[in-house]
């Protein structure tokens, strides 16, 4: 009777462990969900072109096990208005999206801040609504634009190149799943002629699944 009352025992506790065992891995393991947006500010030769702009983003986070490394998936849509070039109403965008890596700083804390890197893909695009530019007004070296492309009011041209991203944020633990996040990154596309490059600052939240 002892030894089947140690065999049930021992049953139990795995069949405790098993069903356990996922719980723990998906507790190590979270899938995280973020929605954010904000300004986007021009660097470069774009910031000769255009005003500080605005953006949105929706991104996807898996989390590591055993140290504090994350892969995130995103996407992101930026719009920015073109200045100093005659148009009565223009844009720059993009709209791309990538992967990046983030590392997060274990402190014993509600604020973790992390850094994080990454590669993605980026339609740049550059729209003009109305009035064609004088030649003399154009910036030396802009990326994409061109007079034989904004000569004309309705035109627009776009290109689809590989780009980067690095940058640093906190992560505020708000309770109930959900975080508040604060990033700033760099971003540049490699666009022909002069790389496309952009400040966005954010702020969104974080639901854990």
């Amino acid at each position: 009777m002892a030894r089947w009352t140690s065999l049930m025992t021992a049953a139990m506790a795995a069949a405790a462990v098993s069903v356990s065992a996922p719980a723990v891995v998906r507790a190590q393991i979270p899938l995280k969900f973020s929605l954010g947006g904000g300004v986007t500010a021009p660097t470069g030769d774009v910031g000769d072109i255009t005003n500080t702009g605005w953006h949105a983003r929706g991104m996807m986070t898996l989390s590591a096990v055993l140290i504090p490394l994350s892969v995130r998936g995103e996407i992101e849509y930026h719009n920015m208005e073109l200045n100093n070039l005659g148009f009565d109403h223009g844009d720059l965008s993009i709209l791309g999206g990538g992967v990046s890596l983030a590392w997060t700083f274990p402190l014993p804390s509600r604020v973790r801040p992390y850094l994080l890197g990454g590669v993605g893909v980026y339609r740049v695009r550059a729209s003009v609504h109305e009035g064609p530019p004088p030649p003399d007004r154009l910036s030396p070296g802009a990326p994409l634009l061109s007079a034989d492309v904004i000569g004309e009011s309705g035109e627009d041209d776009s290109e689809t190149k590989f780009g980067f991203s690095g940058g640093a944020g906190l992560d505020v633990w708000l309770g109930g799943g959900v975080s508040l996040f604060v990033e700033g990154r760099y971003l540049g596309v490699n666009t022909s002629g002069s790389r496309t490059s952009i400040v966005p600052i954010s702020i969104g939240f974080t639901f854990r699944g």
